[in-house]
């Protein structure tokens, strides 16, 4: 459907609700009273940023209400899912650049922590409000982040990460 001279595809799961090769999604109308008719009140919606920089929309799916990161969205659209994977990852680490070229289906979410905590090692982050201790060794179980701790540089905290990692295993 072309709307505003921008090419729209349906949802995988949905018909109310279509997105754009550009990540922008449009609410079709719905049925307004007994004649059955279709009001032409198409709405853009305007997605929330994130912390982490991510584009996150609310639709209603069958009256119930839910979150959609677009460019997950736009994965399943748009690109072939051939083995299965879960993920959805940026090549270049940006969540800001949602064009398709940037997605690609992947098993895990590794590779995108790997892009972004190159500088200070594998599970650390750098804490500027901790003055003595500002590198924090954080690892992800279960979709949670659990803060390992704190230390005065990032080979402890790397260190600290690998050998949590590694007991797991």
């Amino acid at each position: 459907m072309l709307f505003n001279n921008i090419e729209f595809f349906n949802l995988n799961f949905t018909k109310d609700y279509l997105i754009s090769k550009c990540g922008l999604v449009l609410s079709l109308p719905k049925n307004r009273g007994n004649n059955n008719k279709l009001s032409n009140n198409y709405i853009i919606l305007k997605p929330e940023i994130l912390k982490s920089g991510h584009k996150k929309i609310t639709i209603y799916v069958d009256g119930i209400k839910r979150s959609c990161l677009i460019h997950k969205l736009m994965a399943e659209t748009f690109l072939e899912n051939k083995n299965d994977y879960k993920f959805v990852v940026f090549k270049d680490g940006n969540q800001k650049n949602i064009s398709l070229n940037n997605l690609e289906f992947s098993d895990s979410c590794k590779k995108y922590a790997i892009k972004i905590s190159k500088s200070y090692g594998v599970g650390v982050t750098f804490e500027k409000r901790n003055k003595y201790k500002p590198f924090c060794s954080i690892i992800k179980i279960n979709g949670k982040r659990k803060i390992l701790g704190y230390f005065k540089t990032s080979e402890e905290a790397e260190n600290e990460y690998k050998k949590y990692k590694n007991s797991m295993e």
